[in-house]
């Protein structure tokens, strides 16, 4: 982890003052395990004060691990990149378009879900748009990945305020990493 650096660093970015703190090179090339060690000991020196944001988050759940060490902002790349060419998401965790049992499904790809997408498209021409390389897939699973994003964000801001945010992020953790849909 370079610890060393890590904390010379942040020693500098405190000393300039700035009006926020961003965060990044936490989860590139890294074993899962590494990003919420390398962001608690990044984070714990920061100031509350200030406005606070990590970079590159490339797994949702890494956001709720991230509100725990007291981040409050994130960078929007992960509903875009995951929708191209990752699984979406859902609360029950990773969901495939392009699965075998998708080519009858004729269900929204989260039934719990009010947006366009997801009142609009069955599972079966998701992954028939998926398999065929559409570009509205892409579109359309970024467009959902950015609902289930806030959603999801939302609930945490909800759970902080109410101070059950541990309570939450375990619910979140246990149904999302259970299994994968």
């Amino acid at each position: 982890m370079y610890k060393d650096l890590r904390e010379e660093i942040t020693a500098l970015t405190l000393a300039s003052d700035t009006p926020a703190i961003a965060i990044d090179g936490l989860s590139a090339d890294e074993p899962e395990a590494a990003f919420p060690v390398r962001l608690a000991f990044t984070a714990s020196p920061l100031p509350t004060k200030k406005p606070r944001s990590v970079m590159d988050i490339d797994a949702l759940e890494y956001i709720r691990v991230a509100i725990a060490n007291g981040i409050d902002m994130f960078d929007r790349v992960l509903p875009t990149s995951a929708g191209r060419d990752r699984p979406v998401f859902t609360y029950k965790g990773a969901y495939s378009l392009k699965k075998l049992d998708n080519t009858f499904d004729q269900n929204p790809i989260a039934a719990v879900h009010t947006h366009t997408v997801c009142r609009t498209y069955s599972r079966v021409y998701m992954r028939r748009l998926c398999k065929t390389r559409e570009i509205l897939c892409s579109m359309s699973a970024r467009y959902h990945n950015r609902h289930g994003l806030r959603n999801g964000v939302k609930t945490a801001r909800a759970a902080v305020e109410e101070s059950g945010f541990s309570v939450c992020k375990a619910d979140f953790l246990r149904e999302y990493t259970a299994d994968t849909v």
